[in-house]
């Protein structure tokens, strides 16, 4: 199982990215994952009775513009996501016993970019949930 750094909003919601990223770099202290193939974001909320959550984080696509697609059993989310670094959100997605299991991939695929050996698409920062979908 890989894990990477936990991160917390100021609500009771906590956003861990998972399987499919990989391990977390920083740039300037700030922390990022690149994604490869499908990635994984589980969000726990055991303590709250909000039924859905939103995910909001900054989104930086390699080399071309791709569409991040994020799936959950019940929703489907697209947004665009350019080369210049943007701020995105997604959802609602339902909390089913305080959890959810998104699942991330992009449209193209993952690509190498420059010497790197890895398959990369997009890197992710500050990633949160949300109970509403302006991020308060």
């Amino acid at each position: 199982v890989f894990l990477s750094e936990l991160r917390v909003v100021p609500q009771p919601f906590a956003a861990l990215v998972g399987e499919g990223f990989w391990p977390t770099e920083s740039i300037k202290g700030m922390g990022f994952n690149w994604l490869g193939g499908t990635g994984v974001i589980d969000v726990y909320a055991p303590r709250t009775r909000v039924s859905s959550i939103w995910l909001t984080l900054m989104a930086t696509s390699i080399g071309q513009q791709r569409m991040l697609i994020a799936h959950t059993g019940q929703s489907t989310h697209e947004v665009v996501v350019p080369i210049s670094s943007r701020f995105i959100r997604l959802g609602p997605f339902r909390l089913v016993r305080g959890q959810a299991r998104v699942l991330l991939r992009t449209s193209p695929g993952p690509s190498h970019y420059g010497a790197d050996p890895r398959l990369v698409s997009v890197h992710i920062s500050q990633l949160a949930a949300n109970a509403s979908p302006a991020g308060a």
